[in-house]
């Protein structure tokens, strides 16, 4: 057993001896190489360069995870072969996917000791999870995660992002928040609330919740609203949920749009979602009433059931659940949402 800290947490990175059921050999034998290059204790950061892993590469580990896979009569699955044509270091993005899908999702907590990989949602949501020992992730949670994530990310490059690998982070933010939410509505979840995967239903909400006169559509976005929320809607009823960051985004203008095309209510961030709401130890929700104040703009807008359009993230769940709590369909109605 090996223990690193990050922040006030101690991770404890259990030893290949420690661990009983391994997937593969080859499993076991990337475990114990990795293992050997972390500290018994110190800093929480990367002690691997998964660059290293490419043979191409003058500080090469020796280490050739596609013929020691080979060794142990592994191959290459589709999801780990699956690289675009157009990408520009399909080497070392290989790499990153081995690593993650052989190693990561059995071991979260290794997470933070490789630098120069794109990490899915998955990887960062576990590693938190583990970190902070939960079980479950209710919103009060969000933000303790976010600024793990924040400080795992701003250790894992030490050189600059190929194309495809920025464009593999943009989608894994996307997939951050989605994912962030459904941990949070997982014991609200059933065949009348589910997660929407059919691509062509995509663009109408990531979540819908089954009721009557309209199912209630939930849009997740990731940091900025901006148009892609805004299209989202199409006259029917729906809310929206994000890590926004800036309040400004949300003017008296962009909001009456949001209510023209069936927007329910927005669920602003009562918590920092970056290091500067951290530093200062505000929010966008409260940055948008407090806006509104200076501004004396008066009431805050309401929606066409005259409740609250702008809502805290944290009254997110008992909103959903107040609605969940009537398991007739004919008799549960968005009309009070």
């Amino acid at each position: 057993m090996k223990e690193l800290t990050l922040f006030d947490r101690k991770i404890k990175i259990p030893s290949p001896k420690e661990i009983k059921n391994w997937d593969s050999g080859f499993e076991r034998e990337l475990y114990e190489f990795c293992f050997n290059f972390i500290p018994s204790e110190g800093v929480y950061k990367p002690y691997l360069d998964v660059d290293r892993f490419v043979d191409k590469h003058r500080d090469f580990y020796k280490f050739n995870l596609k013929e020691r896979m080979s060794f142990y009569g592994l191959e290459i699955d589709k999801d780990e072969e699956d690289i675009s044509e157009a990408c520009d270091n399909p080497d070392e993005f290989l790499a990153q996917k081995i690593i993650r899908f052989r190693l990561l999702l059995n071991h979260p907590y290794l997470v933070g000791i490789f630098s120069n990989i794109s990490l899915k949602a998955i990887h960062s949501i576990n590693n938190a999870k583990y970190i902070l020992d939960l079980e479950n992730i209710e919103p009060s949670d969000f933000k303790d995660i976010l600024l793990f994530n924040k400080k795992i990310y701003d250790q894992t490059w030490n050189r600059t992002l190929s194309v495809s690998e920025g464009n593999a982070g943009n989608s894994s933010i996307g997939q951050m928040s989605e994912s962030l939410f459904e941990e949070s509505f997982k014991y609200l979840m059933d065949n009348t609330f589910f997660r929407v995967t059919d691509t062509q239903l995509k663009s109408y909400g990531d979540f819908v919740v089954m009721a009557l006169p309209n199912n209630l559509w939930i849009s997740v976005k990731s940091s900025n609203a901006r148009e892609r929320l805004l299209a989202s809607g199409f006259n029917t009823d729906i809310i929206g949920i994000g890590f926004f960051k800036s309040a400004a985004e949300f003017s008296d203008l962009r909001i009456r749009n949001y209510q023209k095309v069936g927007f329910l209510a927005l669920y602003l961030p009562d918590f920092p979602v970056n290091e500067s709401q951290l530093k200062k130890n505000t929010d966008t929700y409260s940055n948008y009433i407090e806006t509104r104040r200076k501004k004396n703009k008066g009431l805050n807008p309401t929606n066409i059931n005259g409740k609250e359009f702008i809502r805290p993230t944290s009254r997110l769940f008992s909103d959903l659940k107040d609605l969940m709590q009537v398991t007739k369909l004919e008799k549960r109605n968005t009309t009070n949402f």
